[in-house]
């Protein structure tokens, strides 16, 4: 027969069972404060899917057979989103995933499961940008005059950078 044990506190303990005409059989177990967390804990990054931020949703023991399922909710799905479950694959203790920025704000993501201590991801989310100045630049004899714009955007471009249409 088995028998299922659901820890109450973090600890040890041993778990002895008897029946009658039969020898005492002990285990020990351990029960442990399974805690998720991000990697990285926090971004700044700009709203639109081609700018989604890739995270790692870690957790501190290695998920049993059948994957650890955890949910994803947004404080605010107005300003950041992220998949509604993500499952960490039996043996790992780790996940990636994008969480996208929807609109200008700040949003919590936070992952949770039954009996594990949650974790949570604050997204600070701008709106993409292109600044363009006015300066004047050199005057070419041969063309007339000539005007040097710089566009200038808020946060570093990610990986690709940013398209600029000019008209």
């Amino acid at each position: 027969a088995t028998a299922a044990v659901t820890g109450v506190a973090t600890g040890n303990t041993t778990v002895t069972a008897t029946a009658p005409g039969y020898p005492d059989s002990t285990s020990a177990i351990q029960v442990q404060n399974v805690k998720l967390s991000f990697v990285p804990s926090s971004a700044t990054f700009y709203a639109g899917a081609n700018f989604a931020r890739s995270v790692t949703l870690v957790m501190n023991v290695n998920a049993v057979a059948g994957g650890q399922l955890i949910t994803l909710s947004s404080s605010d799905s107005g300003i950041a989103t992220a998949p509604a479950t993500v499952t960490i694959a039996a043996g790992n203790s780790a996940v990636s995933f994008a969480i996208t920025g929807v609109g200008p704000g700040t949003a919590t993501i936070t992952a949770s499961s039954p009996g594990l201590s949650n974790g949570t991801f604050v997204a600070d989310i701008i709106a993409p940008v292109v600044f363009v100045d006015n300066y004047e630049g050199r005057v070419d004899t041969a063309t007339g005059i000539r005007r040097l714009h710089n566009l200038t955007i808020p946060l570093a471009a990610p990986i690709g950078g940013i398209p600029v249409t000019i008209t």
